[in-house]
């Protein structure tokens, strides 16, 4: 296999899946996968199966995810500005195929909570540094994806939650209003080193920016 396989291999995989869930006896013949009779034992407790979410950095993912998947999900390198473009790619793509829903989008998030927005960027430096060299080390970036957020030459407020938990339901509750976010998903970069402290900070997001945004 190559790279130049992944989507093909991706779509094959969910036609399959998708018939495995079913319960049914399976025969399947691709190009990838090969199944004799093969059945499940047990099947999903979703009917006709769980909701299948696609990631997506790009809009050729976007539109992918509203033919085959039941949601969006943008990684957190995704810029807010492309998020909101890509949300449009993939609601429009639910529209044009007909489906009855304009589709569910999420995004993972980076959190950074503090007292101001800058205690917030100075606390998550060190833990941004580790993340950055990880995601350059697998070559994230390709051509077809938009720019991903992968150093610190790009504006936190660009990419990021962070700052005081005013601050943070700002920016979700904004997110929500111009891309139509339905769920986020945190990465927490700024969690004490206490345990005990880590349940209070955990739980001042709970209270102070979950709460506020439900």
């Amino acid at each position: 296999l190559t790279r130049k396989d992944r989507t093909a291999k991706l779509e094959e995989s969910i036609e399959l899946m998708k018939q495995l869930w079913t319960g049914r006896e399976v025969t399947f013949e691709g190009k990838y996968s090969k199944v004799t009779k093969g059945r499940v034992g047990f099947t999903p407790y979703q009917k006709p199966h769980p909701p299948i979410e696609m990631g997506a950095q790009s809009e050729g993912a976007a539109r992918r995810a509203a033919r085959l998947a039941d949601a969006v999900f943008f990684g957190p390198q995704v810029a807010w500005a492309d998020i909101q473009k890509l949300a449009k790619v993939y609601r429009d793509a639910c529209a044009e195929a007909g489906h009855p829903t304009p589709g569910i989008v999420g995004a993972s998030r980076s959190l950074m909570v503090a007292k101001s927005k800058e205690d917030a960027a100075r606390t998550a430096r060190q833990y941004l540094d580790k993340t950055f060299n990880m995601y350059r080390s697998w070559e994230m970036q390709e051509q077809s994806m938009v720019p991903l957020q992968l150093g610190h030459e790009n504006n936190l407020d660009d990419w990021t939650i962070h700052g005081s938990p005013k601050d943070c339901v700002e920016v979700l509750e904004r997110a929500r209003e111009t891309a139509g976010l339905d769920r986020v998903g945190f990465t927490i970069y700024s969690l004490p080193r206490d345990p005990r402290a880590r349940i209070d900070y955990l739980r001042m997001i709970a209270e102070e920016i979950v709460q506020k945004v439900l």
